[in-house]
Parts: structure tokens; C-alpha cells; sequence
């Protein structure tokens, strides 16, 4: 992941103003952000683009920000997640953190406080990132050399199969 990677946030809401408002806001802050107006643009923009979090709205057309948490989670990927909304459920609330939300803030909400989250969660993808590349590159060594067996492997039955067309 390259630093400008490092400090992607996905924005997700269904009300186009506060969606433009936010993008706004956090890009003042020097960060990179990808914007949807919907989960399944949300989605099509996680699978394609890096990114290190994602601060979405609860309550949008065509299912909540808790279903994007959930795909997400399904993708097997713990980006870190932050929810911002006017929809006050303790349900909600509760279902996120058990999927491993990180934070809830509410609207109208306080520009330092949403700063200081959004910097919480780009620093947290930033450390998952790092692990996950350090992981990576711990099992290649192991990777390269299982695939060095096996491409000798079949070097020999190649070497076997023409000894036999040789002999016949």
C-alpha cells in the first residue's frame, strides 16, 4: 500500500448535500476519499479501489450501512469502520460493534470529533495493512519454495516422459 493509500477513507451516504459536505471536509484534512451514494456503489468502489476505512450512514435506500459492514466483513477484510447518522437504535448500535465497528458518531455531528476518529481509523487500516504485508511476505519465502518442489517435480516427469518416447 502506498502512503496515499494508506490514508484512503470511503464516505458512504444516501443524502447527496451531507455526502458532498463531508467529502469536502475530510479532503481539507489531506486525506483521499471515494464517495457512494449507495451500498452497492459503495461495494463496486471497495472491491476496485484501496482503501484504508470507510465512514458510512446507517440508514440509506436499499439496506444500511450495517449491511456494508457485514459485506465487507464477508470479504474477509477488517477495514476499519465508522458509522455517522441521525438514526438513534441501540440495536444498530450494538450490531455494529459486534461486527467490529470502531466508532459511532452522531449527526449534526463535531468536526474534531470526526476528525479525530477518522484519523483513529485511517491509523488502525494503516497497521492492518502493515500486518497483512508483513504476513505476506513472511509465508513467501515457504510459497516460493513449495512451488520450486513442484516445478521440479515436473521437470522430472517431463524428464521421465521423454526418456520413454526416447526408448520406444
Amino acid at each position: 500500500m502506498t502512503m496515499s493509500q494508506m490514508r484512503t477513507l470511503l464516505i458512504v451516504d444516501d443524502e447527496v448535500d451531507m455526502l458532498e459536505l463531508l467529502v469536502e471536509e475530510v479532503q481539507s484534512w489531506g486525506i483521499k476519499v471515494h464517495s457512494a451514494a449507495s451500498i452497492k456503489e459503495a461495494m463496486e468502489i471497495f472491491r476496485t479501489e484501496p482503501i484504508a476505512a470507510i465512514l458510512s450512514d446507517i440508514s440509506m435506500p436499499g439496506g444500511t450501512g450495517i449491511d456494508l459492514l457485514e459485506c465487507v466483513r464477508g470479504m474477509g477484510r477488517d477495514t476499519p469502520f465508522l458509522f455517522l447518522t441521525a438514526y438513534d437504535k441501540k440495536e444498530f448500535l450494538l450490531q455494529a460493534m459486534k461486527l467490529g465497528a470502531i466508532d459511532f458518531l452522531e449527526k449534526p455531528y463535531n468536526n474534531q470529533q470526526l476528525q479525530d476518529a477518522v484519523f483513529k481509523a485511517l491509523e488502525i487500516g494503516v497497521r492492518l495493512a502493515a500486518v497483512e504485508n508483513s504476513i505476506y511476505l513472511m509465508a513467501a519465502p515457504e510459497s516460493i519454495a513449495k512451488q520450486q518442489k513442484y516445478i521440479n517435480l515436473l521437470r522430472i516427469q517431463h524428464a521421465k516422459r521423454d526418456r520413454k518416447k526416447n526408448v520406444s
